[in-house]
């Protein structure tokens, strides 16, 4: 406490001999010290928070969050607990624990409920263990995909019964949740559907059902009910349709520029099967296949003659197999833009020009040949030239820019920032500096004027040899005693001053 206290009152007493402009520098030194050790402290401790988890069931949810309690993890909830948030640093690793768990992510038991039978179970307990194993399985199996997030299975089984020998048809749903910005293309969804039918007894592809959270039916039967396409043939007619408006487009496009036109195509593709055999015959065309002739001699005056003679008609053959996939009918819009006047309207406002029915006919004329238009087949083209609504398109440019601008803005002036920071900081040390480096300077014993010292009689050596020794002994006096030392000088010089 005495320590404490000493130190206190020197405090004190050098404060005090300190004036107005020194306390104000000192006291500015202090605060740009402790707030740059503040904001040091402060930015070491900052953890940066990213999405571990996301679209998450309340399940799931609480069993990510059980983990990271019991590991001491920091973590922030956002989307009403659907979204997990950890430190930056360690979502890798967390990602890895978790994946490893298997505890985390599995929604549901498989064959693992039978290494909890009891004894006593009835046939209908091992028959339900044995459908919800067998459904737990499958929805393991088909969250291996990358697309998929979470899985659900749900499964039907028939009934074996002793008085029937023909058993009812399995059936099975599949419900998926995916990934954010992930989809199953239609192969993957057929590959769902054998390997579902592939995995349950009596299940036919056909009654297997996949639909995702949203309620939208994924899987498509060869025919669906009321004669409409199945989904291959609408990848087929999509394929079709595709492949000409590109045509249409490239042509266009090279012609009038990139996004000066709009090409949209709608076909109707026969998908019949058609095999027939054509027999034909041409009487023209024949040959004598073979003749006999009989002769009978009755007298040397009479003589019978017959002759029978076989032709073989020319026969042709053909067998027709009609292919699917074929043409049945095309339609073909396109709408190009035109040319402004400016100045022609009213104030001065510009005034559009469609484009010359000469031009329009031979675009019309180009397309037509880069299709394979058929005037025969029904095929119908229409061309127009309008005026297309471009303010809703300038409008998202314009609010681009402005974001644009706005970040680029906003990052400029974070680093004019930084640097203002640092010139104040520079320019507050370095008048520091040089105020202290005065105070010192002001310090020091004054020398005698120059008066006094011709007037004072110069000492033998003798004198010389005391005050040498005088001098050495205040020396050593000064260095063991600094503090005391530089506090006498500042009493002194405020003495002098005053």
């Amino acid at each position: 406490m005495e320590t404490l206290r000493d130190l206190w009152n020197k405090v004190q007493t050098r404060w005090t001999a300190l004036d107005g402009r020194q306390r104000m520098l000192l006291g500015s030194v202090v605060g740009i010290v402790l707030l740059s050790t503040a904001l040091t402290v402060l930015l070491a401790n900052h953890k940066k928070y990213t999405v571990l988890y996301t679209s998450l069931d309340s399940v799931m949810a609480n069993e990510i969050i059980s983990r990271l309690d019991e590991n001491r993890t920091p973590y922030k909830l956002e989307n009403g607990g659907r979204s997990i948030l950890v430190p930056v640093d360690q979502v890798h690793s967390l990602r890895l624990e978790l994946a490893a768990d298997e505890g985390v992510f599995t929604q549901s038991k498989g064959y693992e409920v039978f290494d909890q039978s009891k004894f006593g179970m009835t046939g209908f307990m091992q028959q339900l263990n044995y459908q919800r194993a067998l459904e737990g399985e499958l929805a393991r199996t088909i969250s291996e995909l990358e697309e998929v997030r979470a899985v659900r299975v749900h499964l039907v089984l028939p009934s074996k019964t002793m008085f029937t020998e023909e058993t009812s048809g399995a059936s099975a749903s599949v419900m998926m949740r995916f990934n954010p910005g992930m989809q199953l293309n239609p192969r993957q969804v057929s590959g769902i559907s054998r390997l579902v039918a592939g995995s349950v007894e009596h299940l036919d592809i056909s009654g297997v059902t996949i639909v995702d959270y949203h309620g939208n039916l994924l899987s498509t039967q060869d025919k669906e009910e009321g004669g409409e396409m199945s989904g291959t043939q609408l990848e087929v007619v999509h394929s079709v349709e595709e492949s000409i408006r590109r045509k249409a487009q490239t042509l266009l496009d090279r012609v009038l520029g990139p996004g000066e036109s709009v090409v949209r195509v709608s076909t109707e593709i026969d998908f019949e099967t058609i095999e027939r055999d054509v027999e034909s015959y041409d009487p023209d065309n024949s040959a004598v296949r073979s003749e006999e002739i009989s002769e009978e001699l009755l007298t040397e005056a009479q003589e019978i003659r017959n002759s029978v003679t076989n032709y073989e008609v020319n026969r042709t053959i053909e067998r027709v197999r009609k292919r699917p996939g074929g043409i049945k009918r095309l339609t073909l819009s396109v709408t190009v833009g035109g040319t402004y006047t400016e100045g022609a309207g009213e104030d001065g406002a510009r005034v559009f020009v469609p484009m010359p029915d000469a031009e329009l006919d031979k675009l019309g004329s180009l397309v037509k040949n880069a299709v394979g238009f058929d005037v025969e087949r029904g095929d119908q083209f229409h061309i127009a030239s309008i005026e297309w609504n471009r303010e809703y398109i300038e409008t998202q440019k314009s609010e681009l820019q402005k974001a644009e601008w706005g970040a680029l803005i906003m990052q400029g002036l974070k680093y004019l920032g930084w640097v203002l920071a640092a010139v104040i900081f520079f320019l507050i040390w370095k008048k520091t500096l040089n105020s202290l480096s005065t105070a010192f300077e002001n310090m020091r014993v004054p020398e005698p004027p120059p008066a006094q010292s011709a007037a004072r009689p110069q000492p033998g050596a003798a004198g010389r040899t005391e005050a040498s020794s005088v001098v050495d002994r205040l020396t050593e006096v000064m260095d063991a005693n600094p503090d005391e030392t530089a506090e006498a000088l500042k009493t002194m010089l405020v003495n002098q001053e005053s």
